[in-house]
């Protein structure tokens, strides 16, 4: 539903990253289920996406649109959602280890971590979108 607001690409990645750390924060297991159901009846989460209102063909045209204005870089909808969500998903997923390795399993500081890592996801997906291609 973000993409379908006003206003320009970049500053909606701001409030998607936002959003996703938030529910996934407030429900920490929900990327392994989800994980775990598609894996188990894949067309059916395809069902929920088509009837929810989700489609990439808008979100190609958004994303067209900005490129045409020259905003951002060519990408596909497709190379865009997963970079941004596996970058959202993969820390929380991977708790057990990431807070283990990086943190000697300290809870809060991860938590933290988890919290600052909102500002670093945004700057990292818009300067990949926005970053002359070589």
């Amino acid at each position: 539903m973000i993409f379908k607001e006003e206003g320009p690409l970049l500053d909606k990645i701001d409030r998607i990253v936002d959003r996703y750390v938030t529910v996934i924060g407030g429900n920490p297991f929900l990327p392994q289920f989800l994980i775990g159901e598609i894996n188990r009846d894949p067309e059916k989460f395809v069902r929920i996406l088509q009837n929810s209102g989700i489609d990439p063909n808008f979100l190609q045209r958004v994303i067209d649109k900005e490129v045409e204005a020259g905003n951002i870089n060519p990408i596909q909808a497709a190379d865009l959602i997963p970079n941004l969500i596996g970058m959202i998903i993969m820390p929380f997923a991977a708790r057990p280890l990431f807070q283990t390795i990086f943190f000697q399993g300290d809870r809060e500081k991860y938590d933290e971590y988890l919290n600052k890592r909102r500002k670093m996801v945004s700057a990292f997906i818009k300067q990949a979108l926005t970053r002359n291609p070589a």
